[in-house]
């Protein structure tokens, strides 16, 4: 496991942009390392075996690793197409793309999202994805 070095002053948005990076290595440790110990990331708009909320650094670790879908999908970039600060300066909303492809087959797909995530002290706390369950299902398909 790679610990990140912490960046408690670093703003939303920079470690939006440090997530960004670890997908474009599909990292899966390096992402749950920028969870907060408790964070939690939450699927609201979830469809068949995605739980609704997963909680903790370590859990969330887990269900990258070993989620159905983690040997299934590659995740090349989260696009960041447009990101929104708030009143509350802990939180950012982001219009998202994100671009994979099929591990067995090579087909590409593009799946858009809106992402509410927290962030204090240079970790995410809470990062919400409002994804479309439904162009999730079609992309894993190969539709």
């Amino acid at each position: 496991m790679t610990e990140r070095r912490r960046t408690p002053d670093a703003r939303p948005v920079d470690v939006l942009h440090q997530l960004r990076e670890r997908l474009h290595t599909n990292e899966r440790d390096g992402l749950a390392d920028m969870m907060a110990p408790d964070g939690a990331i939450e699927w609201p708009f979830r469809r068949g075996e995605t739980p609704e909320r997963i909680e903790g650094r370590d859990n969330i670790r887990d269900y990258l690793r070993n989620s159905p879908m983690a040997g299934l999908i590659y995740i090349e970039d989260l696009r960041p197409d447009a990101v929104y600060e708030t009143s509350d300066p802990e939180v950012i909303v982001a219009e998202t793309t994100t671009i994979g492809r099929m591990v067995a087959t090579g087909v590409r797909f593009e799946l858009h999202a809106i992402a509410i995530l927290r962030i204090r002290g240079g970790e995410i706390v809470l990062y919400r994805d409002y994804i479309n369950p439904f162009a999730a299902a079609e992309a894993v398909r190969g539709s």
